[in-house]
Parts: structure tokens; sequence; C-alpha cells
């Protein structure tokens, strides 16, 4: 490059982070490249990607049906704000959604239902088409509004104290928003407390949103993980594993549930090795990572006392109470309804009364 200047000229290409890195082998290489002739080129809009779908579907000469295209913008929306930038291909991305993804869905639909050639729903490609792992996001788009988020978590069944405990979270990150404490304006990391089933899944999910929305988390993305996903069997590869859940988790939401069991108690046990790993990045990675761990109240205390670095890095404690009997009852009704069931006479009575007996003689774990 320097001694045959002039006479070519050389052009790199790849993801930002591993251009990054890729400039930092030799000292050399950024004095080649100028700052001048750095183009970080942004990845293409949802609408723009929606646009490029329809036409490679117009050139493979199939069709959409009308309730795909119906929901073509919020899936391209929501897939776009979920995307993995450091991997995300865009027009790659799309061009194998088309023909690797839904035309082997659409063959499959067509065998199954034995559609015939002239049939009209032969070239037609629907919702049913798109892979497994996309159809989450094939819905409306959903909104980018931290109030309309927090509106979403008020809508939730019971959960008054945790309610109040986010808006209070919600409210502080904000005031340090309007006054520009940037070196402190981070999305900060949480203990949730309760048994299990009392929505704390949820309101993590909702909160990686609420994070999102505020420019706390660029993804808001929720990763679970239990002890099983970060503790390895041998000695040193522990620390590794648990840094790639956590690198997974970047931008977003790394919710560990049942923390208390990275600590057992002995020596021996790789378990530290995963707490010590997550203590330094939860400071290392403190504005790209929220970090929720989740668990029944009495063994979490034992688990944040079982390392110094522990407290100082969470922000807040939430306990999730057990839900009252009105409120099992409610969800019980809602997740019926869900399924196109009614209950019969007298049946919300007798679950009342169920639920009521449940809650009076609940053990420790209920």
């Amino acid at each position: 490059m320097e001694d045959r200047k002039g006479e070519f000229a050389v052009i790199v290409a790849t993801y930002p982070e591993q251009m990054e890195a890729f400039l930092a082998i030799d000292p050399g290489l950024p004095r080649r490249f100028s700052q001048a002739n750095i183009i970080e080129i942004p990845d293409y809009t949802p609408d723009v990607l929606e646009h490029i779908f329809r036409q490679m579907v117009v050139k493979q000469q199939l069709q959409l049906s009308p309730e795909l295209v119906q929901g073509l913008e919020g899936f391209f929306h929501n897939w776009y704000v979920d995307r993995d930038p450091t991997s995300f291909g865009n027009a790659g991305d799309v061009r194998d959604l088309l023909l690797r993804g839904m035309e082997e869905q659409y063959l499959e639909r067509i065998s199954r239902n034995n559609l015939a050639p002239d049939s009209s729903e032969w070239a037609q490609l629907t919702p049913e088409d798109l892979p497994s792992a996309l159809q989450k996001h094939f819905k409306p788009v959903r909104s980018e509004d931290a109030d309309d988020v927090m509106r979403e978590l008020s809508r939730l069944i019971g959960l008054h104290g945790v309610k109040q405990l986010v808006k209070e979270q919600f409210n502080r990150l904000t005031v340090q928003k309007l006054l520009g404490q940037n070196s402190n304006f981070a999305a900060g990391h949480y203990v949730f407390t309760g048994n299990p089933g009392t929505g704390k899944t949820t309101v993590a999910r909702l909160m990686g949103q609420i994070f999102r929305s505020m420019g706390l988390l660029q993804r808001g993305h929720v990763v679970e993980v239990k002890r099983a996903d970060l503790v390895a069997g041998y000695i040193g590869q522990t620390a590794e594993k648990t840094r790639n859940k956590i690198r997974e988790a970047l931008d977003g939401v790394l919710f560990i549930d049942e923390a208390y069991q990275l600590q057992q108690g002995h020596k021996t046990d790789f378990g530290h090795e995963a707490i010590e790993a997550l203590v330094a990045e939860m400071e290392n990675e403190r504005h790209r990572l929220c970090v929720i761990v989740a668990g029944y109240p009495a063994p979490m205390q034992r688990f944040i006392d079982s390392n110094p670095g522990l407290s100082s890095r969470f922000s807040a404690t939430i306990p999730f109470e057990d839900f009252s009997a009105e409120e099992l009852l409610e969800i019980f009704n809602l997740q019926a309804n869900s399924a196109c069931l009614t209950l019969a006479e007298g049946m919300e009575t007798a679950l009342f009364e169920l639920f009521q007996h449940m809650i009076l003689h609940k053990h420790e774990h209920f």
C-alpha cells in the first residue's frame, strides 16, 4: 500500500467492531486509512427492507396473501428493532428470509395441503411461511415511547408494589437524562425477589423496552439464563462461558433466574467464577447492559452477600408479592378468554374458593 501508492486503491469492509479490531492489528494500518476516508454505512431502515423484500417476491414470481401484506410493516419494524447490529445482514438477511426461510416453509405447506398448481394459494406466501424464529416479529408496530410501555406495565394484573418501584426508577432515570448526567446515565442492575409465576420475567421484558425507548439500551432484548448456561465443568471454562452470555445480552437485559444457584456454598464449585466474571462485566459494560437476578427472597439475600462486589452493583431490589385470590381468578379468566373458552355457571365461585384455599395453605415456595 505504501510502496505502490497511487497505482491501486484498497477498500476494506466489515462490521464496525471487527474493523476496529482489524485496524488495531498493526500500527501502520490506521496511517494507511485516513480518518477522512472511513465511511460508515448505516443499516437499511425498515421501510427499505420491506421494499427489498417485495422486489424479491416479484422476482421469484410469488405473491403475498392479504394477511401478510397487512402485517409486513409491523414485521419489518419489529425485526429491525430487535436485530443484532453486530451481525445483521440487511439485504442479505432479507434474501435469506425469502429464499432459505419462507420458500422452504411455503413448499412444505403446499405439499402438506396438496395444493394444485391452478389453486389461488399455489404461488402465495402467507404469515404461516415465516420461519419460526421470526414469527414473534409478526405483530403490529411496537411502540417505542416509554410512556406507552409504562402504561402496558400498569395494565398488568396485581403487582402494585412492583409497578410503583419500577415507576420510581423510571422517574429517577428521566430526571438524570433531563439534567444531562450522561456519565451516570445507565439502565442499572436489579434484584427481583419472589415466588415463581409472579410476573418477574414479564416485568424484565418490559423494563428492557423501557430502557430502549429511553435510549439507555440499543436493543432492549432479554437473554434468559440459569446456572447451567453460565457454569462449566472445568477450571477456567466458566468465566468464558459467562462472558459469552454477557456478550449475547449486550445492549439488552441479562435475566438470571434462580441466581442463588450460582452460589452453592463450597469452594470446589465453579459458580464463584461465574459470579466474579459477572461482577466485573456489570461494571465494565454498565452502559450497554442491564443485569436482573431473580429468585426466592432468602436465598437471593445469601447470594448477594456471597460476594462483596455484588451488593454495590444493584440499583434496587424489587419484591414480587404472591397474587391474591381475586387476581388469580382474573388471570384465569383472561387465559380462558384467550383460548375462546367460557366458564360454566358457578365455576367462578368454585375457582375463587379453590384459590383462597391454596393461598391459605400455601407452602414457602408457593
